[in-house]
């Protein structure tokens, strides 16, 4: 009697952990997995934490997070979709809603400004990191990605993000939505738009309006990327945007000695000037690609006194 219970056991088991397919944009089947998650690191590629290119201008003081819906009824590798920032924050990582029973390679993508347009230009993304061997975690429950991105938005700017299974029939889970580009969800400090489902890498036509399953982590207030006029020196730019060069000029008092940095949105240094000693600077674009930066001005000591936005078109 108990071998046979124990037989009946294990053909239970075989059965309840079998893998399931499932092909793009095709209804979910339900099945839950219960297999426990084990998150591997092996072959992990992400991109540099700024805390240690930018001498800890990213040190930051409250963290959230914010989780969009988890229903899933829809899939296909890729999602794309914007987000805006209504306070300026850095996002520091992302969960998704992968398939159950899979095992995929992940990328994310990013680039300033909204995805429509840009669903089949590769040369338009950066990629930020990718990690091997994510296992998905049971159905409507986010599957942690662990890709530190670290992505700084100030406030007011949307970014675009692209996150995307790498491997055939390991698909995101996302909900049909009800409008392109409508928001489908905010908090007090970011908001998710609804965007499509598009195959990787970049191909295929998009699959519209899709509303992105997962979780956004980050943090608020990153120091030295303040919105403009934040410290106690006033500055302004002109022109701004610009193609090869611009003026910020200092109003008020002149400071003695100071120092000018601009940083990308990772938090970068890109460009540095030393012993200014006038009222207006000049920044040369050089090799610097299009998109917006964030200068800072410091006196001698090392206080920041002006910061504000730079935009290379």
């Amino acid at each position: 009697m108990k071998k046979t219970f124990f037989l009946c056991f294990l053909m239970c088991l075989l059965i309840a952990n079998r893998s399931v397919s499932q092909d793009a944009n095709e209804p979910l089947s339900g099945i839950i997995n219960t297999v426990q998650d084990v998150e591997l690191q092996v072959n992990s590629t992400v991109a540099p934490d700024s805390n240690e290119s930018a001498d800890d201008l990213m040190m930051t003081t409250t963290c959230d997070s914010m989780l969009s819906i988890m229903t899933g009824g829809n899939g296909n590798r890729g999602n794309m979709f914007d987000v805006t920032a209504i306070n300026a924050l850095k996002i520091t990582k992302f969960d998704v809603h992968l398939d159950s029973f899979k095992i995929t390679t992940y990328k994310i993508f990013y680039h300033m400004g909204t995805y429509q347009g840009t669903e089949n230009d590769p040369a338009a993304w950066t990629l930020l990191g990718y990690r091997d061997s994510v296992r998905a975690k049971p159905p409507h429950h986010p599957t942690p990605l662990n890709i530190p991105i670290n992505v700084v938005i100030p406030a007011g700017i949307t970014c675009a993000f692209y996150i995307t299974s790498t491997i055939s029939n390991r698909n995101n889970n996302y909900t049909n939505g009800t409008s392109l580009g409508a928001i489908y969800t905010q908090d007090p400090n970011i908001i998710l738009y609804q965007g499509c489902g598009i195959e990787y890498p970049f191909s295929g036509t998009p699959h519209v309006p899709r509303i992105w399953n997962g979780r956004i982590h980050y943090c608020l207030q990153p120091v030295g990327i303040n919105e403009p006029g934040s410290e106690n020196v006033k500055t302004s730019v002109s022109p701004n945007p610009f193609n090869s060069s611009a003026i910020i000029t200092i109003g008020g008092k002149t400071p003695c000695n100071y120092s000018l940095r601009v940083f990308d949105l990772l938090g970068n240094t890109v460009a540095e000037q030393n012993h200014i000693n006038t009222n207006e600077v000049k920044v040369e674009r050089e090799q610097l690609s299009e998109g917006m930066y964030i200068y800072k001005l410091f006196t001698k000591e090392g206080t920041a006194i002006a910061n504000g936005k730079l935009i290379i078109e």
